[in-house]
């Protein structure tokens, strides 16, 4: 099945649900909790600008997020495992925030990026590349985060490659 987006997983909770946004840079889901009374935490290693008025934010580091177990129906990491060292610990962590039955939607650069790859325009000589964001520990293949739900006690639902931007995840 297609993978949907964080944003309409989102539109698709009931009202009251929680969603944890891990790695909230830019508050991406604002708009999306806001309209459908979903309550909004925001997770980061600092706090980032432009918080949502109905959003709160909470501290999280490496494999480790400040909410009690069972804290939300859905967590989303869009653009978060690709930093984490432990990516066992981090996807178990986002596991013990998640209500038994809730989701967990991970989104990730994938091995494709590693590739150096210009535009197709001559004169521009612009590459782009995983390896270029100094913070980048490693990409993430769809065989391998396959392996990391299993590996973790998960179900993985959906699992594909796609493009966010320019970047292949």
């Amino acid at each position: 099945p297609a993978v949907p987006t964080s944003v309409e997983l989102v539109k698709d909770l009931p009202r009251g649900a929680t969603v944890v946004d891990v790695g909230c840079f830019g508050w991406l889901l604002g708009q999306a909790t806001a309209h459908g009374g979903i309550t909004l935490i925001g997770v980061d290693q600092v706090e980032p600008p432009g918080r949502p008025a109905h959003a709160r934010f909470v501290h999280g580091s490496g494999s480790t997020i400040d909410l009690p177990d069972d804290s939300c129906d859905l967590a989303v990491a869009g653009h978060v495992l690709e930093h984490v060292q432990d990516g066992i610990g981090f996807a178990v962590e986002l596991l013990r925030i998640v209500k038994p039955g809730g989701l967990v939607w991970i989104e990730s650069p994938s091995e494709l990026g590693c590739q150096s790859r210009s535009s197709d325009d001559p004169e521009d000589q612009h590459f782009f590349s995983f390896w270029d964001d100094p913070q980048h520990v490693r990409p993430w293949t769809p065989g391998a985060l396959y392996r990391l739900a299993i590996t973790c006690q998960a179900i993985p639902l959906a699992i594909q490659r796609g493009q966010t931007g320019h970047v292949p995840v």
